[in-house]
């Protein structure tokens, strides 16, 4: 049976009215199948740095959840908690671009940053978020692209030994051409 580590959503878009015309991108991934969630969550957070460096992207990844560095009680925030940990026991390297568990306001937003999590690398700065979940994931990026005019572009597969991208149903010319030069890239 073919287990997908994760899917990754490359989002670009022009914001005029937050960065004056200034391009900003984000990849925002989540889980598809999971036995163990919150070593496939530090796996994905591994993979979506790499996968973000491919495209010339210094990888600051968000691990995303409801509470910012302890500020809620719950198993799904020590899930993103642990997962955190085991992202940097297991890739040292990577240690200062992963952070969590963070709210996305946090993990986006400089000012909120400074507030809830002040001593965080990534915090404010990210650019790779990471989310808990197939469904939260799934709603992140829709809304990004119907309510914040970002372009989707994906997905693309990740944890194969062999690039390879998916289309969904709806996908038209322009679609197929955007994933096919991003699953050369990843080829190279």
């Amino acid at each position: 049976m073919l287990t997908i580590l994760g899917q990754c959503w490359l989002i670009l878009a022009k914001l005029t009215a937050w960065c004056q015309a200034q391009y900003i991108q984000l990849v925002i991934q989540f889980v598809l199948r999971c036995r163990s969630l919150k070593r496939r969550l530090a796996e994905i957070a591994i993979q979506s740095a790499h996968t973000a460096q491919v495209f010339d992207i210094k990888p600051k990844v968000a691990m995303l959840s409801f509470s910012t560095k302890g500020s809620a009680k719950s198993p799904l925030v020590d899930k993103v908690a642990t997962a955190t940990a085991l992202a940097k026991k297991l890739a040292p390297e990577l240690a200062d671009s992963i952070d969590g568990e963070l709210q996305f306001d946090a993990a986006f937003v400089e000012s909120v940053a400074a507030a809830k999590a002040p001593d965080s690398k990534v915090a404010g700065k990210a650019n790779t978020f990471i989310f808990p979940s197939l469904e939260a994931g799934n709603i992140g990026y829709k809304i990004a692209q119907r309510l914040g005019g970002f372009e989707a572009i994906g997905p693309i597969l990740q944890g194969l030994a062999k690039p390879v991208s998916d289309l969904s149903r709806g996908a038209n010319e322009e679609d197929v051409y955007k994933v096919a030069i991003i699953t050369a890239a990843q080829a190279l």
